[in-house]
């Protein structure tokens, strides 16, 4: 992610996007607990079944609270556009979860540009962020380590 973001000398942490509605809605409308898990308020989720370890419980939010900027975004011309909403909303809701919970959470951003081969698309571009509870017992499953590894994504961390 240091790479993209230099390459466009775009500093997040100093500027400030304005959020398509539906995801200022999500973070104004902010989150619930559930089976001691914390998850988007406003947003429908499907029964998993029992959620009896740290594991289930950081994998179901992991894939309940991802959204895909690309799809809350309005039309834009550059793919980077995405990045810089899927940035805001990461530190809006990193603002809003550490203003109502005493955990600590982890919020994880990645963003990919459209790959193309013989000018046929191979990878669509977007960006998503996604959040999860800290939990000591599973947190080496979790965790990101090395986040150089990602060749053509950028993937950033913020806890």
């Amino acid at each position: 992610m240091e790479r993209i973001l230099g390459q466009k000398s775009y500093e997040f942490v100093k500027e400030i996007v304005m959020l398509p509605a539906e995801l200022e809605n999500l973070v104004t409308l902010g989150f619930r607990a559930e089976r001691d898990c914390i998850l988007f308020k406003n947003v429908d989720y499907f029964g998993i079944g029992i959620l009896d370890s740290d594991f289930g419980k950081t994998a179901y939010e992991d894939f309940e609270n991802h959204i895909h900027i690309d799809n809350n975004s309005l039309d834009v011309i550059d793919e980077f556009e995405y990045l810089k909403v899927g940035l805001e909303f990461a530190k809006r809701i990193y603002a809003k979860l550490d203003s109502l919970f005493r955990n600590q959470f982890r919020i994880i951003v990645s963003y990919s540009e459209t790959i193309y081969e013989n000018e046929e698309i191979n990878t669509y571009g977007g960006c998503v962020v996604r959040f999860y509870m800290i939990r000591s017992s599973c947190d080496d499953k979790y965790r990101v380590d090395d986040l150089d590894k990602y060749e053509d994504e950028g993937v950033l961390v913020i806890e």
